[in-house]
């Protein structure tokens, strides 16, 4: 497969810091799934809540009240299912899977670099990076930008030190005054 680029890369300065790694179906599903959490939480409750109106609608039409639970449970059951995950995930990730991903982080910005393409994403487009001990996720908005796994660091305070980096060139980026690109 060959690798287009548009054009060189935007970032002119060197990077404070440079994360490797191999994007696997693990580590995409565990990004996906950590991003989409908070989705999930309102998820659980919406069909969790459909749950006790069937229970309650059974009482007055049995037919329509055990519909709307068991179409609550497949919907709460299908959700939790991994089987469904990897399935979807391996075809949803495909064209980065067991390929290498590298993410420069500058004063600039990040500058993501992968199989079919290389993009350039500024501090002030970004949100939010959120982390738990197995992902560092980089957010604009709702959107999913860019993640690095806890594994693609050498040390924990590696990790720690690239969260504080761009948390702060976030809100560097973000305050008022700053240089708009």
């Amino acid at each position: 497969m060959e690798r287009r680029e548009s054009g060189p890369p935007v970032q002119v300065d060197p990077p404070r810091y440079v994360i490797r790694y191999t994007q696997t179906l693990d580590s995409a599903l565990e990004a996906s799934k950590f991003f989409q959490a908070r989705l999930y939480r309102n998820y659980f409750i919406v069909f969790g809540a459909g749950l006790a109106i069937g229970a309650w609608m059974s009482l007055f039409n049995l037919t329509i009240g055990l519909t709307t639970m068991i179409f609550c449970a497949l919907m709460l059951i299908t959700s939790r299912l991994d089987v469904l995950d990897r399935v979807f995930g391996r075809r949803r990730f495909r064209s980065v899977l067991d390929e290498p991903i590298q993410l420069s982080l500058g004063q600039d910005g990040i500058l993501w670099e992968g199989p079919q393409a290389t993009s350039h994403v500024p501090w002030s487009s970004l949100s939010e990076v959120r982390a738990n001990e197995r992902t560092v996720l980089f957010v604009r908005d709702r959107i999913l930008l860019a993640y690095a796994p806890a594994a693609s660091f050498a040390s924990a305070a590696e990790r720690a030190q690239v969260i504080a980096y761009s948390r702060e060139r976030i809100a560097a980026a973000r305050a008022p005054g700053a240089a708009t690109a």
